[in-house]
């Protein structure tokens, strides 16, 4: 989960690797280009896990919630015999 302060520098990081990624892109710089793909990719996964349907912001009691639930159906699951 990311606060809003760490959201904002994860985007504009994202919108400068972008610029990055270009210039590479531009030079034909093949192994720049591929590092920078990773690292977008990776603040991407990060991001999208920090927001919920809609675009929303995710919040604390959101997450631990649905560990709860699934959790409790682990739990409360029981295989039929047969």
């Amino acid at each position: 989960m990311l606060d809003h302060q760490a959201r904002a520098e994860y985007q504009q990081r994202l919108a400068d690797l972008r610029g990055e990624l270009d210039e590479a892109t531009r030079w034909g710089d093949l192994g720049q280009s591929a590092s920078l793909r990773e690292e977008i990719e990776f603040l991407r996964d990060d991001l999208s896990g920090a927001y919920g349907l809609g675009g929303r912001a995710r919040k604390a009691a959101e997450v631990s919630d649905r560990a709860q639930t699934v959790k409790c159906s682990a739990a409360c699951w029981q295989p039929r015999g047969g």
